[in-house]
């Protein structure tokens, strides 16, 4: 197993791990999407498109033969969508959370760790 599909998995991971909190409880982003997914004529519901267009995206097995690199970034946009979106509509001390900030910044770091041993499989090739 390559380095860049073990950061792959381990980035989509945190991903799904991130926490958002409500009135009462806190779920999982993932968990967030879908449910904002079925919510119609919503702002959420758009970026919650993008966001599984992302997932697609970066979980089809396919190698890209043109610009992988463009791809994958391109999917990270994607998926940081609907999180930029949550934090620019709440505001911002809502987020000052550890089940938040934690798998939020794993997330961006393991993904940005992903593209570049993209990078380098892609210059090998």
């Amino acid at each position: 197993m390559n380095m860049s599909r073990i950061f792959k998995i381990l980035s989509i991971l945190a991903y799904c791990l991130i926490i958002v909190k409500g009135q009462m409880i806190g779920i999982p982003f993932i968990f967030y999407l879908l449910f904002s997914f079925f919510d119609m004529g919503t702002l959420e519901q758009f970026f919650s498109i993008l966001a599984f267009i992302g997932l697609i995206i970066i979980l089809k097995r396919i190698k890209f033969q043109y610009q992988p690199i463009l791809i994958a970034f391109i999917a990270f946009v994607l998926l940081i969508s609907p999180i930029l979106n949550r934090l620019i509509a709440v505001p911002i001390y809502l987020f000052n959370y550890g089940a938040f900030i934690f798998p939020f910044v794993f997330f961006i770091i393991l993904y940005v760790l992903y593209l570049y041993f993209l990078y380098i499989e892609v210059r090998s090739e």
